[in-house]
C-alpha cells in the first residue's frame, strides 16, 4: 500500500491527540478532559461529513480551545491550538492562519514557532493531497478514455466484419444477377432454339439449320458474357498474394524475395488492404531511409494467424523517427485486432501479426 496524505495526515493527527493526552496525564483536570474528548471526537466525525461542515467543525473546535486558553489551560491548550491549527490548514481552512499573529502577545516564542510548524505541515499536506486527488482524476479520466476506445474499437472491428459481410453479398448477388440477366438469357434461349431445331429437322431441314446457325450464334454470345464475368471476378479476387507477389516484382529498385505459406482464401479484403499498403510502406522507406541490398518478404498463414514480416539489411544508415505513413499503418493493423513491431538490432525488421478469423463471417 502506498503512503497517501491521507495516511500522513491520520498519524500526525493520532500523533496531536497522544501529546495532548500525555500533557493532560500531568494535570488530570476535568476541563483538559473534556477538551481532548470533543476534539477527538470532532477529529473523528470530519471524516464523515460534507465539505462544508467540515469548516464548522474546526470553528467550534477553535471557539472550544480559545475559551479553555484564556481561562488558564496553560501548555494543553497551546497544543490545542496547535492541533486545530493543523486541522484547519489541512481542510483548507486559510483564515485560521492569523491565528498565530493575533496571539502573539499571549504565548511566548517557543510557542508560536510550534503552532507555526503545526499550521505549515497542515498546509503542505492540504497541497499534497490535492495534487493526490488530481492525479488520481487523471488516472480515472484516461482510464475512462482508454476504456472508450477499446469499446470503439470493438465497435468499428464489428461493424466491418459486416460491411465486409455485406459487401461480400452484394457482389454475391451482383455476379449472379449479371450472369443471370446476360450470359444466362442467351444460353436459355439458345436452349429452346435447339430443341425447335429437333422437332422441325425432319419436316423443314432448311428453316431447321438457319434456326441451328441462329442458336449458336446465341449460344457463343451467352459465352461470350459468361467469359466476361468470369473476368471480371478474376480482376476482383486478385487484389490478394498474387498483387503482393506482383508488388514484390515490380519493384525493381532493389531485389526483393517474395515468399508465402498458407491457405489465403480466409483473409478478408479488409485485411488484404492492410497488408498491401502495409507492404508498398515498407518498400518505399527502405530505399528513402536506407541502403539495403536485399529485402525479404515473407507472408504466412496459420488457422489462427496472419503473420507478414519485411526485412532487409539497410540499418547501418541512420534512420530519422517512424513517419506519419508508418504510424497510421500502425494504427489501421491496431483496427483489424492485430499488432506491429519493429526490430533493428541486427536487420531491419518488420512484423505484422494479425488474427486469422476465417469462417467468422
Amino acid at each position: 500500500m502506498k503512503f497517501s496524505p491521507q495516511t500522513a495526515f491520520m498519524i500526525f493527527s493520532t500523533a496531536g491527540l497522544s501529546l495532548l493526552f500525555i500533557d493532560w496525564l500531568q494535570t488530570i483536570d476535568t476541563m483538559g478532559f473534556f477538551l481532548l474528548l470533543i476534539l477527538g471526537l470532532m477529529c473523528l466525525m470530519r471524516y464523515r461529513v460534507k465539505h462544508i461542515i467540515i469548516y464548522k467543525t474546526i470553528f467550534a473546535d477553535l471557539l472550544m480551545v480559545l475559551v479553555f486558553f484564556f481561562s488558564g489551560g496553560a501548555s494543553t491548550a497551546q497544543l490545542a491550538i496547535g492541533f486545530v491549527l493543523f486541522q484547519g490548514m489541512y481542510f483548507g481552512f486559510f483564515l485560521l492562519a492569523v491565528l498565530p499573529i493575533v496571539l502573539v502577545v499571549f504565548m511566548d516564542a517557543l510557542s508560536i514557532v510550534f503552532i507555526a510548524t503545526a499550521a505549515a505541515v497542515g498546509l503542505v499536506l492540504h497541497f499534497w493531497n490535492k495534487e493526490h486527488a488530481s492525479r488520481l482524476q487523471q488516472r480515472d479520466y484516461y482510464s475512462n478514455k482508454i476504456y472508450e476506445m477499446e469499446l470503439m474499437h470493438t465497435n468499428l472491428t464489428h461493424v466491418l466484419a459486416k460491411v465486409e459481410h455485406m459487401s461480400i453479398l452484394a457482389e454475391r448477388s451482383r455476379i449472379s444477377a449479371d450472369i443471370h440477366d446476360n450470359a444466362g438469357h442467351e444460353i436459355v434461349a439458345s436452349y429452346i432454339s435447339l430443341q425447335t431445331v429437333g422437332k422441325i429437322m425432319d419436316k423443314n431441314p432448311e428453316k431447321a439449320l438457319e434456326l441451328f446457325d441462329k442458336s449458336l450464334a446465341r449460344l457463343n454470345v451467352g459465352i461470350g458474357k459468361m467469359r466476361d464475368a468470369v473476368h471480371n471476378l478474376s480482376a476482383v479476387t486478385f487484389m490478394g498474394v498474387d498483387s503482393m507477389g506482383d508488388i514484390c516484382r515490380n519493384f525493381t529498385k532493389v531485389p526483393v524475395k517474395f515468399q508465402s505459406t498458407g491457405d489465403m482464401s480466409g483473409i478478408t479484403v479488409n485485411i488484404w488492404h492492410v497488408l498491401e499498403s502495409l507492404l508498398k510502406e515498407s518498400l518505399t522507406n527502405a530505399v528513402k531511409h536506407a541502403n539495403p541490398t536485399y529485402i525479404n518478404v515473407e507472408l504466412d498463414v496459420t488457422n489462427h494467424l496472419i503473420r507478414l514480416q519485411i526485412q532487409n539489411d539497410g540499418v547501418t544508415k541512420k534512420e530519422p523517427s517512424v513517419g506519419s505513413g508508418l504510424r497510421n499503418l500502425r494504427y489501421r493493423v491496431v483496427t483489424v485486432g492485430g499488432n506491429l513491431s519493429i526490430d533493428k538490432t541486427d536487420v531491419y525488421k518488420l512484423v505484422c501479426v494479425i488474427p486469422n478469423r476465417k469462417g467468422s463471417l
